[in-house]
């Protein structure tokens, strides 16, 4: 399940962002936008992690909590719909 995080302080890291989702199972990956030097560059990120019940748990502990004095949102991504028509002009 992959699950976006918002309002995250560019303050943080990577790793630190890795670590807080790890409490709660295994991070498949972590997409930092903009990542440069391992320093967040911009306000969010997107985080996989194979085990649903995990991810629940982490959005259930996380949303809305403060971390380094922001109050982060964690939520599910929901899939983009399929687009047929993939021109710019209609």
């Amino acid at each position: 399940m992959t699950l976006y995080v918002g309002n995250l302080s560019r303050n943080l890291s990577y790793w630190d962002v890795k670590v807080r989702f790890q409490a709660f199972g295994t991070v498949s990956s972590v997409r930092i936008p903009g990542l440069k030097d391992g320093e967040v560059r911009v306000p969010y990120a997107f985080i996989q992690m194979p085990d649903a019940e995990a991810a629940m748990a982490a959005i259930g502990a996380l949303n809305g909590a403060v971390w380094d004095g922001l109050n982060i949102k964690v939520e599910r991504v929901k899939p983009r719909p399929w687009r047929t028509d993939r021109s710019r002009h209609d």
